[in-house]
């Protein structure tokens, strides 16, 4: 299930597939490098604000059957570590 959106700054929008503490999973036919750093905003359904991050693709593959890529996030503002981490509380259904 599509959980948000998440803008990549160059890279377009794509769906948020999953979200954790510390970083996202995107669904994308077409999966940035592994390594590759990005600016990227973050809009989760739950939370009406939209989160400025930055992080760097650590993994490419599937989730729940659908294609994509994980970003973890780096230098995570800790207000926005907390919205997550209770967003992530909220959500997530092991």
């Amino acid at each position: 299930a599509v959980v948000g959106k998440s803008a990549l700054q160059n890279h377009g929008v794509f769906d948020v597939l999953n979200v954790s503490d510390g970083g996202i999973f995107v669904r994308s036919d077409q999966p940035l490098e592994v390594g590759e750093e990005v600016k990227f905003t973050l809009e989760l359904e739950a939370i009406k604000k939209t989160l400025d991050m930055t992080g760097v693709v650590i993994r490419r593959g599937q989730f729940a059957g659908s294609a994509g890529f994980a970003i973890e996030f780096n230098r995570l503002n800790p207000a926005y570590k907390r919205i997550l981490h209770e967003f992530v509380n909220q959500h997530v259904t092991e």
